[in-house]
């Protein structure tokens, strides 16, 4: 099973302290329009566990009690949640399984310089924390996985980290918090011709552009220039599926992003991404 527990940015839809439209909207007709932090279950895999993952977990009945992996993009908290750790630390009932918790290099210094030192050891029982070699594949769960750098920082992180995922059958790519692809990474992704790409969309505003090539986010034109310069690189074809995701409530609604997407006469079929989507 693969499905989008969260689809949100940073603030999520509607802002708690927001009263623009597309906050009021969510508010009023709920539904697709609510937007959580980011996460996303790949079967045995958790790629990110942002700031909402107790609510989603609850909303969807879904226990993490036999979770094994977790792939983190970079450490802001809306894509790692710091409270998982205490959480995981006083759970009750049998759990034989060990979490790994997979990050950069950069990123693991977080854990160093925060967890190791903040909390007491005990409450890292039953956790394990790896770091990843960028453009190396390792074997995390039923995945074959290759992290890539993605074009957005932190406090600890120069670059993000973003995931290209293998199994028989499918070929994803993670790419949240990515920006504009680095050379680097269009490179390495050169004739993947992906089943399944999931990228950012955070600025969704449909009119005009608000961020550049160079910003640590995409807006929607960005976007869609990523996606050509995959398609010419063959890393996308006609019959990849692109979900955006990662979407503030910046001027546009789901239901307008949605209806903007369904009128593309784009080769390959692009998707907005809400909350609860199974693919």
């Amino acid at each position: 099973m693969m499905f989008f527990l969260g689809t949100g940015a940073g603030e999520g839809t509607p802002d708690p302290f927001c009263s623009c439209q597309v906050c009021e909207n969510a508010r009023k007709l709920g539904g697709k329009e609510i937007r959580t932090r980011s996460a996303f279950l790949a079967d045995d895999v958790m790629v990110d566990l942002g700031s909402d993952y107790f609510a989603q977990c609850a909303k969807y009945r879904l226990s993490l009690a036999d979770l094994e992996h977790l792939l983190i993009s970079h450490t802001h908290d809306d894509h790692m949640d710091e409270r998982m750790i205490w959480e995981h630390f006083v759970a009750r009932g049998d759990r034989e399984k060990t979490l790994n918790i997979y990050l950069s290099k950069d990123g693991m210094r977080f854990y160093e310089e925060w967890y190791l030192k903040k909390y007491p050891p005990e409450w890292l029982r039953g956790i394990e924390l790896t770091s990843l070699e960028i453009g190396e594949y390792r074997q995390i769960g039923s995945w074959k996985v290759k992290p890539l750098r993605g074009r957005h920082s932190t406090e600890f992180e120069k670059n993000s980290t973003n995931y290209l995922m293998e199994k028989p059958g499918m070929k994803l790519y993670y790419a949240l918090d990515s920006g504009y692809f680095l050379d680097e990474t269009f490179e390495a992704l050169k004739g993947e011709k992906l089943d399944v790409l999931i990228m950012e969309c955070t600025n969704p505003i449909l009119d005009r552009r608000v961020t550049g090539r160079t910003a640590g986010h995409m807006d929607y034109f960005t976007a869609m220039e990523t996606l050509e310069e995959l398609y010419q690189r063959d890393t996308i074809t006609d019959a990849t599926r692109v979900y955006f995701t990662h979407i503030s409530p910046n001027e546009t609604t789901h239901a307008m992003l949605e209806e903007h997407l369904a009128g593309l006469e784009t080769p390959y079929r692009i998707i907005a991404a809400y909350d609860g989507l199974e693919i």
